[in-house]
């Protein structure tokens, strides 16, 4: 499985994607991991099996939330910055990295 990052979104491969569908525009319904990671050549993969270890900060009175993805060889930071969709964000990074998540 890939965690897809994209400018202004992300995807992990499938299992995730039925989840990311519910309310969405039937174009948003097509963006599949593999189509984000195509659209544009600053969007990138990371292997499922790479990461180590990824941690979610909850949003604080002036700052945003932040997810952080540690793999051997490099280390990610997001940040969320829709404080409104904080749960929602939290709720589906949780399913998909839930044996990895901090």
């Amino acid at each position: 499985m890939l965690f897809v990052v994209g400018e202004s979104t992300w995807a992990a491969g499938t299992p995730i994607e039925a989840e990311r569908s519910k309310g969405k525009s039937e174009e948003q319904k097509k963006m599949t991991a593999e189509r984000i990671l195509r659209a544009n050549k600053k969007n990138y993969a990371i292997n499922f099996s790479e990461i180590h270890r990824a941690s979610v900060k909850k949003p604080g009175l002036l700052s945003e939330a932040t997810l952080k993805i540690e793999t051997a060889k490099k280390d990610y930071k997001f940040t969320l910055v829709d404080r409104k969709r904080y749960k929602e964000h939290f709720d589906l990074l949780s399913s998909v990295l839930k044996s990895k998540l901090k």
